[in-house]
């Protein structure tokens, strides 16, 4: 019986080696493209269970023996507040930076805190050298073995001899690093205030070292104050001495340039300055006696040119000589007037009164003339006067102008000693109040919160240590899961042979013993047990084969694998029952050569086999083992003489593939692994179907690939792969999806 004419071929290419990629991406793109699949990763998980469980139990256990021997701890906290205003610092000491404030001041008071001198202060303040809890010394001396130690037998340890009182004093710094082993100084929140912890074994001992650590830090504020302070004030008197013989020595500077340049100074403008604008006075005045004494002059001689004998010249008018003269002409000529008019012109008294007249007359030409000298003498002295006191004006400009040149300097000499006395002042002021202030100083931080003695441990904490151990544990356990199934190489399921290989899955067989009902052995359990698991699996592995050819038969089916020992042989023969029961007429042919594990399943020695036919030394008929009309008959391949002769080769192996074809409609021959063997290669030239035995979870995806790869090219249309040895039980709780993850459903339903 064959398949109906109406099944039609599939339409999807099988595998080839340069179409898997796309063929796995088209296959996920189906499954949701990136989207995660948590059933995948349940699956994944499943799958190393056993192994996960193993590393998580590990982890957990090594937590709670870890948190179970971890010697206890209490934390005691103390509180301490900064104040940020702090005290006002002169201005002189900041030299131009501004106080710091906020993250920066915050960071280094905790590195003060976390200093190795403030722990020794609190060192030598509690007297830790002699403190067995604190002292290294004391701690070796007195040290006693672990608890694993007690566990494991180990001896105790020899008592040590006390150590000196030189090497305990010497031991300081290794006390104070002890010591701040166990500091945990931070911020509270965004305040300016500092949370100082202390851990210790000793409750009360995490308190006192906390309040200890507190106190310290506020007296440590407090003296590095009043050492800023005695600092300050040295540093200012020491400057001010400088600064004071600096500015007297700007200032001697300054006097000895203003006496070096004649820039003497009385009134606030220097003497040049006073003698010039004097002379300006004194010029303006003497050019206006010029100029009247020109101008007097001028007219004069006007007058005297037009015929004028001078006598109405001003200054000859306002003359008193002149006036006097005139007083007299006038008697005289009065005088003579009267002798005139009495005498003759010869009288001796008219001759005398005219040469008095004459004579009065002569004098007053004489006082005009000398009036007219002096205004000529008058303009030439104001004239003089003038040109003296230009030139002297003249030259104390000059001197001006060199004094203005040097006053550049001066001004440059004066505001350094303006600047340098500024400064000594500004120094003075500050030592002053840093002085007023002295002994009076208080710390910028002050506690806040006294430490309290812890009532329970901080650590170990329990709950938390376990938490974290299953955790951890978990999380270990899963990426080691994770790690082993991403670095398998094998197959679980029939969908991870196509997303793997891209070549299609015609189905999976499970492992015997792994599924109900089953015999001994997998030929057992499929004569007997024609409808359970197994035969069924069998049967739909048939029936995808015929589906992917397409055609009716006959149909010639190559059984074979990458390797050996992948239960190629058992798949052949229980193939060839499904395929007989289900009413084919079908023949398997064993074609395995070296092995010929085919032959011997049913035990029964044969005369002739596959090798005596080709050669033409038996018939079909004499070699095929015919059985019962439910079971598929049997060629075998018999030893002989012949065994090294690839009788794929010879061309009379085409001939008796047809021949087979055209007495049976299923014909299967189990072939050698083609990895190793040439000759399975050739054979599977000649089949229409080739299907790959797979060992479930244990061959690896690049074998498998590699061996589809040595098929030759015509084949690779036609290529399957069925899993094999496949475990139900373990398939069905890794929760794959195929059809064995249902087995159990499907036992319980039918086989119940």
């Amino acid at each position: 019986m064959s398949l109906p004419e109406i099944i039609t071929p599939k339409e999807a290419q099988f595998w080839r080696p340069e179409e898997g990629a796309r063929q796995k991406s088209a296959f996920d793109s189906t499954r949701g493209g990136d989207r995660i699949d948590l059933d995948m990763l349940k699956s994944l998980f499943l799958r190393r269970l056993g192994l996960a469980v193993v590393i998580f139990l590990a982890i957990f256990t090594l937590s709670v023996i870890k948190t179970f021997t971890t010697p206890k701890q209490y934390t005691a906290s103390a509180e301490v507040v900064l104040n940020t205003r702090g005290e006002a610092t002169p201005d002189v000491l900041e030299e131009g930076s501004e106080i710091l404030r906020g993250e920066a001041e915050l960071s280094t008071e905790l590195r003060i805190l976390y200093s190795r001198e403030l722990a020794l202060t609190i060192v030598d303040q509690l007297d830790l050298v002699h403190d067995p809890e604190f002292s290294p010394l004391l701690m070796s001396a007195d040290a006693k073995p672990s608890l694993l130690a007690r566990l494991f037998g180990a001896a105790p340890a020899e008592p040590r001899l006390a150590p000196t009182e030189e090497a305990l004093e010497a031991s300081r710094p290794l006390v104070a690093d002890y010591l701040r082993s166990g500091l945990r100084a931070s911020r509270i929140g965004n305040t300016y205030s500092l949370q100082i912890t202390y851990i210790h074994s000793n409750p009360y001992r995490a308190a006192q070292m906390a309040d200890a650590y507190a106190g310290a830090y506020v007296h440590d504020q407090l003296s590095r104050k009043q050492q800023s302070s005695r600092g300050n004030a040295d540093f200012l008197n020491r400057k001010i001495e400088e600064l004071r013989q600096q500015a007297q020595s700007d200032q001697e500077k300054v006097q000895e340039f203003r006496i070096a340049n004649n820039m003497l100074s009385t009134t606030g403008a220097t003497l040049t300055e006073q003698d010039i604008s004097a002379l300006n006075q004194q010029l303006a005045q003497a050019k206006a006696v010029a100029a009247e004494d020109v101008a007097r002059l001028t007219t004069a001689r006007q007058r005297l040119e037009v015929g004028s004998a001078g006598d109405d010249v001003s200054d000859v008018l306002a003359s008193g000589v002149v006036q006097s003269l005139r007083a007299q002409r006038a008697n005289i000529s009065m005088r003579v007037a009267d002798l005139s008019g009495r005498y003759g012109p010869d009288h001796p008294e008219l001759k005398k009164g005219e040469a008095e007249l004459r004579d009065i007359d002569e004098q007053i030409q004489t006082e005009i003339n000398r009036v007219i000298s002096g205004l000529e003498g008058k303009y030439n002295v104001s004239r003089q006067r003038v040109a003296s006191l230009t030139a002297s004006l003249n030259q104390l400009k000059q001197e001006l102008a060199k004094n203005n040149t040097a006053s550049v300097e001066l001004g440059d000499l004066e505001r350094r000693a303006r600047a340098s006395q500024a400064l000594y002042e500004s120094f003075l002021n500050s030592y002053k109040e840093i002085v007023a202030r002295e002994g009076v100083e208080k710390p910028d931080a002050r506690i806040i919160t006294a430490a309290r003695v812890p009532s329970a441990p901080s650590k170990p904490n329990i709950p938390l240590n376990l938490v974290f151990g299953i955790i951890l544990g978990g999380t270990v356990a899963a990426v080691a899961a994770f790690i082993m199934e991403m670095t398998y190489g094998g197959f679980t399921s029939t969908t991870e042979v196509e997303q793997k290989l891209g070549a299609p899955a015609v189905g999976a067989v499970p492992l015997n013993h792994t599924v109900s009902p089953h015999d001994k052995s997998v030929l057992s359990t499929v004569i007997n047990h024609p409808h359970s698991p197994l035969s069924e699996s069998l049967s739909s592995l048939m029936t995808s084969i015929q589906f992917r050819l397409g055609h009716p038969g006959p149909h010639v089916i190559y059984v074979t694998s990458a390797v050996p020992d992948e239960g190629k042989t058992t798949l052949t023969a229980a193939l060839g029952i499904a395929a007989a029961r289900a009413g084919e007429k079908t023949i398997i042919v064993d074609c395995d050569r070296m092995k010929r594990d085919l032959s011997r399943l049913n035990g029964k020695a044969v005369e002739f086999g596959v090798s005596d036919v080709l050669q033409g030394d038996a018939s079909l008929d004499d070699a095929i083992v015919t059985t019962r009309p439910d079971r598929p008959d049997i060629l075998k391949n018999c030893d002989s003489s012949r065994d090294n002769e690839q009788f794929a080769d010879d061309e009379r192996f085409a001939g008796f593939i047809d021949e087979l074809k055209r007495r049976y409609e299923i014909i299967i021959l189990d072939g050698a692994p083609v990895m190793p063997f040439a000759e399975a290669r050739k054979i599977a030239a000649h089949a229409d179907f080739v299907l790959f035995a797979v060992h479930w979870r244990k061959t690896r995806v690049n074998t498998v690939r590699q061996a589809i790869r040595t098929l030759p090219d015509h084949t690779l249309d036609a290529v399957g792969v069925a899993l094999t040895r496949v475990n139900a039980k373990l398939q069905s709780r890794f929760g794959v999806e195929d059809t064995l993850s249902y087995s159990n459903k499907y036992i319980g339903h039918y086989f119940a």
